[in-house]
């Protein structure tokens, strides 16, 4: 099932034949801009990508910074990628104090160890800012894409949604 439009935003999902009742066995991906973002091939456990994409869908409506919407790519990037996954300390006491963590719309799934997403809004646009070792030819390749605001969310919530209703059925 595709929901979106996968030449902007896009979720895609399938339950498998078998998919294991509530374990809900299938595959995921997102697609950004055309590309998919995921190894949608290897599959993952539907119920595992549900509990991932709650938090996302938590920070709905709060995702939006000026200062960092600004930067270039490669700096806003490596500014987020830093504070929440690096060694060093520069940016931890601002992005503790302004949350940052909800720039990150990975869902923490095996079948994104290869990505980082990062997303961040300002009137009106969202920047998609991503690194996929899968189609990216060289590691430190920032790829960005824009798209109107609410775009990823009103995808990410319906997806969140069909997946909470086949989860509530199997666990009836």
């Amino acid at each position: 099932m595709l929901i979106g439009d996968s030449n902007k935003f896009a979720i895609q999902f399938d339950l498998n034949a078998d998919y294991g009742g509530f374990w809900m066995f299938g595959k995921f991906c997102y697609w950004i801009n055309g590309i998919r973002i995921g190894d949608y091939e290897s599959g993952t456990s539907l119920r595992d990508v549900l509990f991932s994409l709650e938090s996302l869908v938590k920070d709905n409506s709060n995702r939006s910074n000026e200062k960092l919407f600004n930067l270039d790519a490669k700096e806003c990037f490596n500014r987020l990628n830093e504070a929440l996954y690096g060694d060093s300390n520069q940016y931890d006491s601002i992005s503790i104090e302004e949350s940052w963590a909800r720039f990150n719309v990975c869902p923490l799934l095996d079948i994104f160890n290869d990505s980082k997403i990062f997303l961040v809004e300002y009137k009106g646009s969202a920047r998609f800012l991503i690194r996929n070792l899968n189609s990216v030819k060289k590691t430190d390749d920032i790829l960005e894409y824009i798209v109107q605001v609410r775009e990823f969310e009103t995808e990410l919530y319906k997806t969140y949604e069909l997946l909470s209703e086949i989860y509530e059925n199997e666990i009836k």
